[in-house]
This record gives structure tokens, C-alpha cells and sequence, in this order.
């Protein structure tokens, strides 16, 4: 329709060329246009198209699809980046989430950097209402990892 050219979507994984391609629709036949590109997104082997996906849920406020790609992904970079859209909506998940990403990818020995945002993911289920879940973590990972200094310095500021 109008000029938009799908390729440059696809190809440049641009919101602006989204954007365009949603300005020339109206809001009744929105919706079954935005899943069919959804849909070439998932399929596209670009990886700036396949990044492009969430941002994309955002924007359309699929926030079901948006918590499955998070945890489907099961990496703290999108869990971080993405959880500020999902922790209102979905505290329980997310809490789940990061507890995952701290106790699997975040507590095995790579440095202060990970501690810290081991800690930070602690501080964000503690803020999303799991305190006694944050304070069993805490004393697990200590008791675990008691030759670790770092971390064992890092999780005091937690508690």
C-alpha cells in the first residue's frame, strides 16, 4: 500500500519503515496487518529484523508474546531490557525470571560486573514484593558461594 516497501523493514529491522507501514491503515485493518508482519518477523532468518520483534510487541502492546519471548530468550540482557514492560503486568513471572537468571547465568564465578547485576536483579524482586524470596536467595547463594568475596560483598548491599 501506498509505497512502503516491506524489504526495508525486513531487511533494516527500522521501526521508522513499521511506523510507516502502520500510518497507512486504518484501526480496523491494523490489527490483522500487524500480526501478518509479526508473523514475517518471527520467520526472518535477518537478525536486526528477529530484534526488532519485541520491540514491535511493544509497540502493539502484546504483552502475553512479549513475557514469552523473554522467557523464551532466558538471557539477563533481555530479561533487563524488557521486564520494565512485563513486572506491573506479570510480577510473579518476571520474579521467577530473574531468580532463574541470577541463580544460573549470573552466580557462576565471572567477576564483580555479574554480581552487581545479580544484586540488581535481587533488588527488582525484592521491589516487585518477594522479599522473603530475595532473603532465601541471599542466604542460599552465600551459604554456596562462600569462597566467592566478591559476591559475598555485593549480596550485603541486598539485604
Amino acid at each position: 500500500q501506498g509505497g512502503y516497501q516491506p524489504e526495508l523493514f525486513l531487511d533494516l529491522g527500522d521501526l521508522k519503515y513499521y511506523r510507516l507501514k502502520k500510518k497507512r491503515f486504518d484501526s480496523c485493518e491494523w490489527p490483522q496487518e500487524a500480526e501478518k508482519v509479526i508473523s514475517l518477523v518471527r520467520q526472518s532468518k535477518n537478525g536486526r529484523c528477529s530484534l526488532s520483534l519485541p520491540h514491535i510487541l511493544i509497540e502493539e502492546k502484546q504483552w502475553p508474546e512479549l513475557l514469552a519471548y523473554v522467557k523464551k530468550a532466558n538471557n539477563s540482557w533481555t530479561l533487563e531490557e524488557f521486564s520494565k514492560y512485563l513486572a506491573s503486568r506479570y510480577p510473579d513471572e518476571i520474579a521467577r525470571a530473574y531468580e532463574k537468571a541470577a541463580v544460573e547465568v549470573l552466580a557462576p564465578p565471572m567477576g564483580r560486573g555479574n554480581y552487581q547485576v545479580l544484586c540488581r536483579f535481587l533488588a527488582r524482586m525484592r521491589k516487585l514484593g518477594f522479599k522473603d524470596l530475595v532473603q532465601r536467595l541471599v542466604r542460599e547463594l552465600s551459604e554456596k558461594y562462600k569462597n566467592r568475596p566478591a559476591m559475598l560483598d555485593e549480596l550485603k548491599n541486598v539485604v
